[in-house]
């Protein structure tokens, strides 16, 4: 790996807020995908703790990053597995709700190493504003909000924190796959607080309604007035500032799968700006941990440096 391709532990006191779920993952191997009616065989390969937001997270720590993790944890099986992580790993829980259970994922991952996920909902997708009473923007530099917490009808809650709070601070939007689940007028409000965008190709065209990804990044850029990144797979990633575009390469690898490798671009890019990094710089740590969640099987990547 070329010197300008590397990624080191941090030591800043810039800190990060990371808004979003901490969910089970089942990851199941198949040979391709079913057409409606098959009945096909499938390996389970692991179960583990995710959560775009817990990932994200996870990476942070790895590079030595100060954050909180604003994750709701529950009341039921899932949420003991997921309490006992939190421990392990050193997360704080900031948030305990007995309510009701946390939800999880099944991950399908085909032969090519492509994913498709199939989600149950729980209590991360029940916000509430009492969640909120005892946060406060002005004592973070970022903040991290995943598009999936977005969904639901309590992502008001969310909304309304960052629209009280969110001038403070920048935002780091991580729109998810299912961008075309929120509503536009939520989308709106958040991009008049001007958030850093960080999507692939896919989330881009879905949340603009454009193909033509010039277009859709100068229709974007007009609403955000902020840097927008698109990660590019194996190619590497993008980003526009406005006036151009400028690529980052990525970094060649043999792929086990791609699960969880958008929210290891993410973590390591936003440990990258909290050390003071530029927005290129930002991309290669990107970029690196990237390849290295691709490398191995499941989205709970070690980093190597």
């Amino acid at each position: 790996m070329e010197a300008a391709y590397k990624m080191k532990k941090i030591n800043s006191n810039k800190r990060a807020l990371i808004i979003g779920s901490a969910v089970i993952d089942v990851v199941a191997k198949i040979k391709t995908l079913p057409i409606s009616g098959e009945d096909i065989a499938g390996e389970i390969m692991e179960s583990t703790v995710g959560g775009c937001a817990y990932n994200v997270a996870n990476v942070l720590s790895q590079l030595n990053a100060k954050y909180d993790l604003l994750a709701p944890v529950g009341n039921g099986k899932n949420a003991d597995i997921i309490k006992k992580e939190f421990i392990q790993k050193g997360h704080q829980i900031l948030i305990s709700d007995n309510s009701m259970d946390n939800g999880w994922n099944l991950s399908l991952v085909e032969e090519n190493g492509e994913r498709t996920f199939i989600t149950f909902s729980g209590l991360e997708d029940n916000w509430k504003e009492e969640w909120f009473t005892h946060t406060s923007c002005k004592q973070y530099d970022y903040i991290y909000l995943s598009g999936y917490s977005l969904e639901q009808d309590k992502e008001k809650a969310i909304i309304n924190f960052l629209k009280m709070h969110g001038n403070s601070t920048t935002i780091l939007f991580d729109p998810s796959p299912r961008i075309t689940a929120i509503s536009s007028y939520d989308l709106s409000e958040l991009f008049k607080l001007g958030p850093i965008i960080h999507c692939n190709n896919h989330e881009l065209s879905a949340l603009m309604g454009s193909s033509n990804r010039m277009h859709a990044l100068e229709k974007l850029y007009e609403q955000t007035q902020n840097d927008i990144i698109v990660t590019l797979g194996a190619k590497g990633a993008a980003y526009y500032n406005g006036s151009s575009i400028i690529k980052v390469a990525g970094i060649k690898t043999n792929m086990v799968d791609t699960i969880g490798a958008g929210d290891a671009h993410t973590g390591a890019f936003l440990a990258a700006l909290l050390d003071g990094s530029d927005v290129k710089t930002a991309c290669i740590w990107g970029n690196i941990a990237a390849t290295q969640a691709v490398s191995i099987q499941g989205g709970n990547v070690q980093l190597s440096f």
